[in-house]
C-alpha cells in the first residue's frame, strides 16, 4: 500500500509511532549527555589537557571563575563563530557582542558562580559574517589546578532547527493538504541527524576515555617520581645532619684556634714592645761611648798628626768616617723605635704645614740639587704631627738621593676615595726595579752601595710604620730609568 491510498487516521497514528520513535531516541540522547557530563564531572581538570580539547567537535571557552575573562577557547568554536583567538582571549565574557544576551552584566556572572552551572537551549548567536546560528550553551564551575574556573560548552544545534522547522512546515502540510511525504522525509532527516550525534557522542567518549588512562599513567609516573623525591630528600636531610655535626666540630675546633691566636698575638705584642724598649734603650747608651771614640780619635789626629805617617792617618780617617756612620745609624734606630713608642697625642695637623717645614729644613739639599717640589692642596687630618714630618721628608728626601740628572722633581698629590685620603709622591728619578718591591719596606735593605748613595736603609721602613701607626697603608709603583711613586693611604677618621 502507498501513501496515497492510506487513509488520513492510518498517517496520523504512523506519524505517533515515528514520534514516539524519535522520543525514544532524544531519551537515549539525554541519557547519554547526562553519562558524559558525568564523565566529564569525574576528569574535570584532565579536560582541559590539548587534546581532547582540540579535537571536540562542540566548541569550549574557559573562563576565570573569578573575573570572567576568557582564558581559552578551542579551534572549533573558532570555526563556527569565525572570530579570532585574540578577539577572544584576556576579555570579559559580558564584554563580546556575541554573548551579550548569556551575561550581560556582573550580576549574572556573579549569580552564574554561585549556582556553578547554567543552561540554554536554542540560543541564537551571530557569526563574524552575520550568519544566525542556534546553540545548546552550558557552563559548569569546577576546580582546576586549585583555581575555580567555569567551562562553557557550546553545541552546535542549527541543522536541527532547521529538520524542527521542516518537521512543523510539514505538519502544517498535512492538515491543510493531507500531504503526508514531506512530513515522512523530515522525520527520517531527524532520525538520521539523530545517529549521527550519537555517533559523535561516542567518538567522544572514546577519546575522552583514552585521555583519562592517559592521565592515570601520568598520575602514577608522577607518583613515582614524588617518591623519589622523597627518598632524595631523606638522604639530603641526613647529609645535613652530617655536615651540621662536622660544622660544630670545626667550630669549636676553630675557637680553641682563635684563643690560640690570640694568645700569641698577646705574646707578640709584648715582644715586640719589648724589642722596641730595647732597641731604644740600647740605642741611646750606644750614644755617649760613640761619642767618647769620635772625640779621642779627633784629638788623636790634632796632636798626632806630625808624628803619624800618611797610613797612619787614612786609618784613623776610616775610623772617624766608621763612627759618623755609627752614630747615624744610632739615630735612625731611635727614631725608628720612637715612631712605635710615641705617646704624641694625635691632633688635627694642616698637611700643607708640614710641607713647608719639610721644605724649609731640605731647602739647602733643595737647592743644591736644582730639585723642584709641585703639590696640591693638601688636606688636614687627624695624626701625629711629628712622625708625620718624618714621614714627608723621608719620602722627598728619598727623591732627592735618587734624582735624575734632568729637570728633578717631584709631584705631591691627593685625592679622596670612600673613607680614606690617597696620597702619590711622584719623581722622575732613577726607578727601583720592580724585584726589588717586597724588600723596599724592610729595616736595613739597601739596593746601592754607600759608595754610590749614603745612607742606612732605614729611611722607608721609618715610612712603613709612620703609615701604619696611622692605619694606613705604603706600596710604590716604579719603572727604572723612568721615576717612582710612592703611595700611602690614610683614613679620614682615625679610629
Amino acid at each position: 500500500m502507498n501513501i496515497q491510498d492510506k487513509t488520513k487516521k492510518e498517517l496520523i497514528s504512523e506519524l505517533k509511532e515515528l514520534q514516539e520513535e524519535n522520543n525514544s531516541l532524544r531519551t537515549l540522547c539525554d541519557e547519554i549527555s547526562s553519562l558524559k557530563k558525568k564523565e566529564m564531572d569525574l576528569i574535570a581538570y584532565e579536560i582541559r589537557y590539548r587534546s581532547l580539547f582540540e579535537l571536540a567537535k562542540n566548541g569550549i571557552l574557559i573562563l576565570d571563575a573569578e573575573t570572567g575573562k576568557i582564558v581559552d577557547v578551542n579551534p572549533f568554536l573558532i570555526d563556527l563563530l569565525g572570530y579570532d583567538y585574540d578577539q577572544f582571549i584576556e576579555k570579559s565574557i559580558w564584554e563580546i557582542g556575541i554573548f551579550r544576551d548569556i551575561i550581560d552584566n556582573q550580576d549574572k556572572f556573579i549569580e552564574l558562580r554561585k549556582n556553578k552551572y547554567v543552561r540554554y537551549n536554542n540560543l541564537p548567536l551571530e557569526t563574524k559574517d552575520g550568519r544566525i546560528i542556534y546553540v545548546e550553551f552550558v557552563s559548569n564551575v569546577h576546580l582546576e589546578d586549585n583555581q575555580n574556573v567555569i567551562q562553557c560548552n557550546i553545541r552546535d544545534i542549527s541543522a536541527r532547527k532547521i529538520i524542527e522547522k521542516e518537521l512543523i512546515r510539514a505538519k502544517e502540510q498535512v492538515e491543510e493538504n493531507g500531504k503526508h511525504s514531506t512530513e515522512l522525509g523530515i522525520v527520517k532527516k531527524e532520525l538520521d541527524y539523530q545517529v549521527e550525534e550519537k555517533e559523535k557522542l561516542h567518538e567522544e567518549l572514546i577519546i575522552a576515555n583514552k585521555e583519562l588512562v592517559f592521565q592515570n599513567k601520568e598520575k602514577e609516573k608522577r607518583a613515582n617520581e614524588l617518591e623519589n623525591a622523597n627518598k632524595e630528600l631523606v638522604y639530603q636531610n641526613k647529609e645535613k645532619e652530617k655536615r651540621t655535626n662536622e660544622l660544630e666540630i670545626a667550630n669549636k675546633e676553630l675557637a680553641i684556634q682563635s684563643d690560640l691566636k690570640e694568645k700569641r698575638a698577646a705574646e707578640l705584642s709584648i715582644a715586640n714592645q719589648e724589642l722596641q724598649n730595647f732597641t731604644y734603650v740600647a740605642s741611646h747608651d750606644l750614644q755617649e761611648p760613640l761619642r767618647m771614640i769620635s772625640s779621642f780619635l779627633e784629638l788623636i789626629k790634632s796632636r798626632y798628626a806630625e808624628k803619624l805617617d800618611e797610613s797612619g792617618i787614612e786609618f784613623i780617617n776610616f775610623a772617624v768616617d766608621g763612627s759618623i756612620r755609627m752614630k747615624q745609624l744610632i739615630n735612625d734606630l731611635l727614631l725608628f723605635s720612637r715612631v712605635g713608642t710615641s705617646e704624641n697625642p694625635f691632633e688635627k695637623t694642616d698637611l700643607n704645614d708640614i710641607l713647608n717645614l719639610v721644605k724649609r729644613d731640605l731647602s739647602i739639599a733643595i737647592a743644591d740639587a736644582s730639585f723642584t717640589i709641585h703639590a696640591d692642596n693638601l688636606p688636614e687630618l687627624v695624626a701625629d704631627k711629628s712622625i708625620m714630618k718624618q714621614l714627608f721628608q723621608n719620602l722627598i728626601s728619598n727623591a732627592i738621593k735618587f734624582k735624575s740628572n734632568e729637570n728633578p722633581k717631584i709631584e705631591i698629590k691627593v685625592k679622596k676615595e670612600k673613607k680614606n685620603w690617597i696620597f702619590s709622591f711622584a719623581d722622575n728619578g732613577i726607578g727601583i726595579n720592580k724585584q726589588h718591591f717586597d724588600r723596599i719596606f724592610v729595616i736595613f735593605q739597601r739596593l746601592h752601595t754607600r759608595d754610590e748613595y749614603p745612607g742606612t736603609g732605614i729611611g722607608l721602613a721609618i715610612c712603613k710604620k709612620i703609615v701604619e701607626r696611622h692605619q694606613g697603608k705604603i706600596w710604590l709603583e716604579s719603572v727604572m730609568g723612568s721615576g717612582t711613586t710612592f703611595y700611602f693611604k690614610l683614613p679620614i677618621k682615625i679610629k
